[in-house]
């Protein structure tokens, strides 16, 4: 990155020029020109149109294509270097100096060149566009434990996919998946900060964070799983549109070099590229080498295809594992649960924590500017998340078509810097208030007829400073001033504890 160090190319240029004019003062036939010429534009097209990944089209192993490429650099450069030597007479330079410094420089040139495309193989990934009646399918089952007595807690599926996986038809053992796959750093609570950080840095490219390619998780009920047998996952895209589906080139849990979700760190030297480069998976080792098979089905009758093994439209033949990975969670980790619902009625909007009042009726607030109202949360030493859901129905006093802000916003406490709990895993201090992305909406009222609203809030409770202290519901009139009037509002409240994935027994298969 050249703002971390002094960058060469001055340097470059001025060799450029040098090279250059004391080619040209050498009076160099055409066919030496032309050599001189070729390679370098060669390997600057070489080197920006063709990777690993598209090599792949031709030669199904992603080592072959790294050494094939490997083969073509190393060609194209020795050519280069041997049409410099033949000029080195007529550039007033040592000939034995000349061909030494090249050779060494072709030599140096080569190995770095095998060492970047064979570190790039091991990198290389399958990308199959899912759609209509082709299913992704992997299969697998869990190797046996040391300590077989323990049975697992809690499980989770995790995908690599493009945001597309949230619609899409997802069935484990034929156990239909109804839940969305959500960011995986919801299941890592102490590094959840890293998806606001993410969110940053996708703004910044002018990308909603959803589209931003990232690994999603979603629980898995024990009981879909079977210990001793085979893990059949399956995954469609019926809704029409077609979901992109990674994998590695591998048919089994490879132990090393296979790209996973971070859960330490954010890989912030591949962002400002695109939204797919926007990556933040370093390679990790922590799966379990385990017996797997991925392919390609139909799920229809009127396509009677053979599974496949090619795991790719991309031409060549693709084999390998879709990145639809089992993570599960042992002893010492903890059972999950969700808390009973609690309903509250809103009324009046103030400035007081919200309490329950029991035979309360409807209840009718007129606003002209923005308000507020706290509901005080006392979460559960296990609880992980906090699901809200704030209705309520609202007209224009004046007008038509008024609008309001309704938004609902989690609160921690004001703790110091001595409480452990102030500090995010990037040591800075969390904030006090979290809002993310959909837990605000602009709703549009009419005079004389109720319009229906619905906002939900989903927040990790350790997000921000000491732990989740209150929900914030605000209601901000646009403009300021506009009188509006709201009925039957009502605030519902659930306790859930999901998987975390920072806990030390945690297997990934």
């Amino acid at each position: 990155i050249p703002r971390y160090g002094f960058t060469a190319t001055p340097l470059f240029v001025v060799l450029l020029f040098w090279a250059i004019e004391a080619i040209r003062h050498s009076h160099p036939s055409k066919l030496q020109l032309i050599n001189l010429i070729i390679p370098p534009i060669l390997l600057v097209l070489l080197s920006n149109l063709l990777y690993v990944e598209n090599a792949l089209g031709w030669l199904s192993s992603p080592i072959s294509a790294a050494l094939a490429l490997a083969t073509a650099y190393a060609i194209l450069a020795a050519w280069f270097f041997f049409a410099l030597q033949k000029i080195t007479a007529s550039l007033s330079l040592s000939s034995k100096l000349m061909k030494t410094s090249a050779t060494i420089i072709f030599l140096l040139f080569t190995i770095t060149t095998g060492h970047c495309l064979l570190r790039e193989s091991r990198e290389a990934e399958i990308a199959a566009r899912i759609s209509g009646p082709a299913v992704a399918m992997r299969e697998l089952s869990f190797s046996k434990r040391a300590d077989s007595s323990d049975t697992p807690q809690w499980a989770l599926l995790l995908v690599d996919a493009s945001k597309e996986i949230e619609h899409a038809h997802i069935t484990v053992n034929g156990h239909r998946i109804r839940e969305a796959p959500k960011s995986v750093f919801h299941f890592y609570q102490k590094k959840f900060d890293l998806l606001s950080f993410m969110e940053e840095m996708a703004k910044d490219i002018n990308v909603n964070i959803e589209n931003v390619r990232q690994w999603r998780a979603v629980p898995i009920p024990i009981e879909y799983l079977s210990q001793d047998g085979k893990n059949q996952i399956r995954i469609s895209s019926p809704s029409g549109a077609p979901l992109t589906v990674y994998g590695d080139f591998a048919a089994e849990s490879p132990s090393a070099g296979i790209a996973l979700p971070t859960y330490e760190i954010v890989s912030h030297s591949r962002i400002f590229v695109s939204v797919h480069d926007l990556d933040w998976r370093p390679r990790v080792k922590f799966t379990i080498p385990t017996p797997s098979q991925s392919q390609i089905e139909y799920d229809e009758p009127k396509y009677p295809l053979a599974p496949q093994s090619d795991l790719s439209s991309a031409p060549g033949i693709q084999k390998g594992q879709w990145r639809m990975m089992i993570a599960l969670g042992y002893a010492g980790v903890g059972k999950t649960f969700e808390s009973e619902t609690k309903c509250v009625r809103l009324s009046p909007f103030n400035f007081k924590e919200v309490e329950v009042i029991p035979g309360k009726k409807d209840d009718f607030l007129t606003f002209n500017t923005a308000c507020h109202c706290d509901y005080l949360l006392k979460p559960q030493e296990g609880a992980t998340h906090v699901l809200a859901e704030f209705k309520g129905k609202g007209q224009a006093v004046s007008g038509d078509r008024q609008q309001a802000v309704v938004s609902v916003r989690l609160d921690g406490i004001t703790t110091s810097g001595d409480n452990p709990d102030y500090y995010d895993c990037k040591g800075q201090p969390k904030p006090e208030t979290l809002r993310l992305p959909g837990t605000a909406q602009v709703v549009t009222f009419n005079k004389g007829k109720d319009t229906e609203f619905l906002v939900k809030a989903l927040y990790p409770i350790n997000a921000v400073r000491g732990r989740g202290h209150h929900l914030t519901i605000e209601l901000l009139p646009i403009p300021e001033g506009t009188a509006l009037t709201l009925k039957e509002a009502e605030l519902s409240v659930k306790e859930l504890s999901w998987p975390d994935l920072g806990q030390q027994s945690v297997l990934v298969y």
